[in-house]
């Protein structure tokens, strides 16, 4: 992998990161994510696909609810939302 590749994958999974720990109780279809992020070909969709599953494994991010994402809080245990 080239490292400007590498590192527009960086800058992405921060750019990701951040803001879903800005929006902690949201859940975003990785559709609506990868249009937040700016993503706009086919190409550059895959490869976020690839990123936010490995981002996944990684436990960043959670996936629920099928293909809708949310912050991973780094406390096993502690939720963060409105609760009812």
């Amino acid at each position: 992998m080239k490292s400007t590749q590498l590192s527009e994958q960086q800058f992405l999974r921060e750019k990701i990161l951040d803001f879903l720990q800005n929006n902690p109780t949201r859940l975003f279809k990785m559709k609506e994510l990868a249009r937040r992020m700016s993503i706009t070909d086919d190409r550059e969709y895959r490869s976020f696909q690839k990123l936010l599953g490995e981002m996944e494994v990684q436990k960043l991010v959670q996936r629920v609810k099928g293909k809708h994402y949310q912050y991973l809080t780094q406390q096993s245990g502690k939720y963060v939302g409105i609760f009812s």
